[in-house]
């Protein structure tokens, strides 16, 4: 499980979730567990879109993993060329082979 915020950014640790097939919930789905003394069901928790409002990505995502589908990027290869801005070298590896991908050597 993935718990979000109202922001919803693209962070490290939601694409993370995202290319592992996890829950992402949002931070009411805590409070629902604690009023209730239980897990709740996660679904009416589950965050549908990102900050940018791509939708259904997360679900897609957790959905094909429960059902054995094969990473977004199975069997492919990668090359990483010049500085990365946002993400390091070693995230964004890591990040690729979540989704079943790799980096060329």
């Amino acid at each position: 499980h993935l718990v979000v915020g109202d922001s919803r950014k693209r962070t490290l640790k939601f694409l993370q979730a995202v290319a592992l097939g996890k829950w992402v919930v949002s931070y009411e789905w805590l409070e629902a567990c604690h009023q209730a003394q239980e897990y709740v069901d996660e679904e009416q928790y589950e965050i549908t879109s990102d900050a940018k409002g791509q939708s259904t990505g997360p679900r897609k995502s957790r959905l094909e993993h429960n059902h054995g589908k094969p990473g977004l990027f199975d069997g492919l290869q990668f090359v990483l060329h010049g500085p990365l801005r946002k993400m390091s070298e070693e995230n964004l590896t890591e990040l690729l082979s979540f989704c079943k991908g790799s980096v060329a050597d």
